[in-house]
């Protein structure tokens, strides 16, 4: 299963940009409209930093809390957060929710420090059907940095790129910010989700 659409793909706008970002990717392929503008990242950084709390982000800024709220209120549908003990769950977790309802999921990889659109998955049977009786083979990734190249994580790759288990695991780390302790997070993988 896989819900991206060509040309809905635009880059952050900056290196801190990328919640904005993937948001962006994300409600353009949720539509109805398409806008790749700049100015439209703005505008959503702009809220995604007003709806995210000092709890949310301890050095202020985006927020994976603020993520959901600002999905949500920008027309993408109702969207939360999730936090869960293993990189399973999340994965599980993900493609429930995009089967369920046929839109994207935001990822926090990276440590945290980076924000993934999941448009898809491979998995060994529908979860739809099977629910707890299928395992996530790979998954779709749209990453906003690209085409830049990482110093820490090497080169992005392009748009509704095909990860393998493998992949997600090196990238879609638990949670760990540089910043301070953030209780309920630490050591769990964030994920954003509709519903």
């Amino acid at each position: 299963m896989d819900v991206y659409k060509p040309g809905t793909f635009v880059s952050q706008v900056s290196k801190e940009a990328c919640m904005a970002g993937a948001t962006q990717n994300m409600l353009n392929i949720i539509g109805p409209k398409i806008d790749l503008t700049a100015t439209r990242q703005v505008q959503i950084s702009k809220a995604i930093i007003a709806n995210t709390t000092k709890t949310d982000s301890l050095n202020g800024g985006y927020g994976p809390a603020g993520w959901a709220i600002t999905l949500t209120q920008l027309g993408g549908g109702h969207y939360k957060l999730l936090v869960d003990n293993s990189l399973t769950a999340a994965m599980n977790d993900a493609v429930t929710a995009l089967r369920k309802t046929n839109r994207p999921v935001g990822l926090l990889a990276w440590k945290g420090a980076h924000a993934w659109v999941m448009t898809g998955f491979q998995s060994t049977y529908d979860p739809r059907y099977y629910a707890g009786h299928f395992t996530v083979t790979g998954a779709y990734i749209v990453d906003v940095y690209y085409p830049r190249l990482s110093r820490i994580w090497g080169q992005t790759l392009g748009p509704d790129t095909l990860r393998d288990m493998t992949a997600m695991a090196h990238n879609y780390l638990p949670w760990k910010r540089p910043e301070g302790r953030y209780p309920g997070r630490d050591g769990k993988w964030l994920l954003v989700v509709p519903y």
